[in-house]
């Protein structure tokens, strides 16, 4: 009897640590991590986890979360120390694997791309009938500059799930960049012609939402295989056709269309219609500016004006980008010193 009560004794002080830590549940030691990240502490925010993981050092969604925090720290290595410590917890689990393998990914960078063929390689030799993994391998084998290992990728994911729209665009995309412009331009009217038919046969919200999704990013990639064979005005159009999906998301795409291809009025005139959306719906919500403008939104109008040449403009814009999004300071500092030799240039 005394042994039996010594267990339960046990279980229910183990019980205890799993939920609180120094007397502090384990949703307030979460909930206090998202306030520091909301705060740009970082380093604060991942040192933070390290009380959750205590409760739970296997438990793959705290490991992931400070992996987040861990990359906009810029300690990569940590970041992806965790990313692989989940995998290895959960190797046949499709939503862990995906999600590390998502973390892993990052284009331009080969070793990273690498580790993502490996592990997705990995994941499919007890998984074979994994869309997602192929998915992945498309991605890993364009950044590892192999086409036609990602466009066998890609068929396979199709040939898996048929029905899933983004495979049919991405695919679309890499055989137009690959050189056949017609039949991509072919493949991706086609599945928009589908979606929106589709659409407004949906009923339930979140699956209409859904599809809208799909049709803004195959109509974005159609305006990049017009842009790639310079249809310029029919680039703008499937853009434009874009914008009552999402109206600020594509708006924002079309002004960054129009700036690459010369058209800066109409870019400053796009950014700027963006930026008043996005301070009507602080209005609305009654949240501050900086709630709803990100950074990037900043850096797309300071890259309009650089490219336009209103250099003074342009140089305030960046200086809010860092002021905003001070870990990427060195990104914009490297354009703002290229700004104030412009600007020495024609004084």
């Amino acid at each position: 009897m005394h042994c039996m009560r010594s267990k339960v004794i046990a279980s229910l002080a183990f019980c205890l640590l799993a939920v609180t830590v120094k007397g502090q549940s384990v949703d307030a030691i979460l909930a206090n991590a998202r306030s520091l990240q909301a705060a740009r502490k970082f380093v604060e925010a991942a040192a933070e986890m390290d009380r959750a993981l205590a409760t739970d050092p296997k438990n793959t969604r705290y490991l992931f979360e400070q992996a987040q925090y861990y990359d906009l720290a810029r300690n990569e290595a940590a970041a992806l120390k965790n990313v692989e410590l989940a995998i290895e917890l959960e190797p046949d689990n499709e939503a862990t694997v995906m999600e590390g393998i998502r973390r892993l990914f990052r284009a331009g960078s080969p070793i990273r791309c690498q580790r993502t063929l490996d592990v997705a390689t990995a994941f499919l030799v007890v998984n074979p009938g994994s869309d997602k993994a192929y998915s992945w391998i498309f991605h890993a084998k364009q950044c590892l500059k192999d086409d036609p290992g990602a466009l066998a990728a890609i068929n396979k994911a199709i040939e898996i799930n048929p029905s899933y729209p983004l495979y049919h665009s991405n695919r679309a995309n890499l055989i137009s960049r690959i050189g056949d412009t017609k039949l991509a331009v072919e493949l991706l009217a086609e599945m928009i012609a589908i979606l929106e038919t589709q659409i407004p046969k949906t009923e339930n919200p979140n699956d209409q939402a859904a599809l809208k999704r799909e049709l803004g990013i195959a109509l974005m990639q159609l305006s990049l295989v017009h842009e790639r064979t310079g249809e310029r005005t029919l680039a703008i159009e499937a853009l434009t056709r874009a914008i009552p999906l999402d109206h600020d998301l594509y708006l924002q795409k079309r002004a960054v269309l129009h700036s690459r291809i010369g058209m800066y009025k109409e870019a400053l005139t796009d950014i700027e219609q963006v930026i008043a959306s996005k301070a009507e719906t602080a209005r609305l919500r009654g949240l501050t500016l900086e709630t709803v403008f990100n950074a990037s939104l900043i850096r797309d109008r300071a890259e309009i004006h650089f490219n336009a040449g209103e250099y003074k403009r342009s140089l305030a814009d960046f200086q809010e980008c860092v002021r905003r999004d001070p870990v990427n300071k060195a990104l914009y500092q490297k354009r703002i010193d290229e700004i104030i030799l412009k600007l020495q240039e024609v004084s």
